[in-house]
């Protein structure tokens, strides 16, 4: 057993947590793009992360007009269920 063998699971966690968010404001179809823009900017698991939950917050909020801390703080709740 190696010690990144939670790397795959957190990942597969943190992307169905942006799709997810991103379909519930009806704007899933930007999720490649967030991807693409994280897989881009990524110098470490870390940023590749940020990048995406970032990235993600921020389409959401520029779609329902709120402010990144408003959708943060929803995302937030979002992230840390378990559904």
């Amino acid at each position: 057993m190696s010690s990144f063998d939670f790397v795959e699971p957190l990942l597969e966690y943190v992307k169905d947590k942006a799709k997810k968010i991103l379909e519930k404001h009806g704007i899933e179809n930007e999720y490649v793009d967030i991807e693409r823009n994280a897989n881009e900017n990524k110098n470490s698991l870390e940023d590749y992360i940020n990048s995406l939950l970032n990235s993600t917050v921020d389409a959401v909020a520029k779609k329902e007009n709120k402010s990144f801390k408003e959708i943060r703080e929803e995302f937030n709740s979002h992230y840390l269920s378990q559904n």
